[in-house]
C-alpha cells in the first residue's frame, strides 16, 4: 500500500473527517479538508496532469509554499505515477537551473 492509497482507503472508511488543518495565525485564518475533499481533489487534479502529459516516471518539480494546495498537488503528482521533486521556494533562479540539470524534470 502506498500513501495514495490511504487516501482512497480514508476517503472510504472516513469521509467527513478532516485530514488536513492548515492554519494562519497571522489572519486568524483556517482551512480544513476532508478525506472525501482530498481524495476527489487530488483526483481531478492528477486528471488534469494525465491531460498535459504527464505520465508514470515522469519527474516533476513542485515550486510553493508550504500549504494545504502544495499537499494537494503533491498528492496528484504521486496518483500519475511520476515522481515528485519538491523545490524550496526561496530557491534563485540559478538554484532552479541547477536542480533541473540535475534531476532533469
Amino acid at each position: 500500500m502506498n500513501i495514495t492509497d490511504i487516501i482512497t482507503k480514508y476517503a472510504r472508511i472516513y469521509p467527513d473527517n478532516p485530514v488536513i488543518i492548515e492554519l494562519k495565525p497571522v489572519t486568524g485564518g483556517r482551512k480544513e479538508i476532508s478525506w472525501a475533499q482530498l481524495y476527489d481533489r487530488t483526483n481531478r487534479l492528477a486528471n488534469c496532469l494525465v491531460k498535459k502529459g504527464v505520465s508514470k516516471g515522469d519527474k516533476v518539480f513542485l515550486l510553493g509554499q508550504n500549504s494545504l494546495n502544495w499537499l494537494e498537488i503533491y498528492f496528484a503528482i504521486l496518483k500519475t505515477g511520476a515522481w515528485v521533486t519538491p523545490l524550496n521556494f526561496r530557491f534563485t533562479d540559478d538554484d532552479i537551473r541547477f536542480c533541473a540539470r540535475t534531476s532533469e524534470p
